[in-house]
């Protein structure tokens, strides 16, 4: 099994965390995540932590400005995700989530890839960024 260890300093964290991981699973299981719920579930996370319509626009005009060698390391490219290809990523992932572990402030995000590389982890570390986490470590 691998392992996402993070730690959240806010229980409405832990709680949104919660939440989103529950809705990611469900979806996961179904074969398709539920956008709208996500959204809900998401709430202002959604307007903070992911790129607008246009915000995505823009750095894809960026994206053909900027020299192939400086886009890989470009902080701007990767500092958030649009919500679709965030869903898509997790959906199209072979990973299976399993489970959240909290132990006060420290948490662990359990789940099993199933080849290697799963296309899985990004998505999964931009969780805990989602709700203001930190990882502390990857075990894959």
């Amino acid at each position: 099994m691998s392992s996402i260890k993070f730690t959240l300093s806010k229980s409405e964290s832990w709680d949104k965390l919660s939440q989103i991981w529950s809705c990611l699973s469900i979806g996961k299981q179904k074969g398709k995540i539920d956008r709208e719920e996500m959204k809900k579930t998401l709430g202002s996370k959604l307007k903070i932590k992911f790129w607008s319509v246009e915000e995505a626009s823009e750095i894809g005009k960026k994206w053909f400005e900027i020299p192939d060698q400086e886009r890989i390391s470009h902080p701007e490219f990767f500092e958030k995700w649009d919500f679709e290809s965030w869903l898509g990523a997790i959906e199209d992932a072979e990973v299976s989530l399993n489970e959240i572990v909290r132990k006060g402030n420290e948490g662990e995000l359990l789940f099993e890839q199933f080849s290697q590389p799963s296309g899985g982890i990004d998505p999964l570390l931009f969780l805990i960024e989602i709700v203001d986490g930190r990882v502390v470590s990857m075990d894959d």
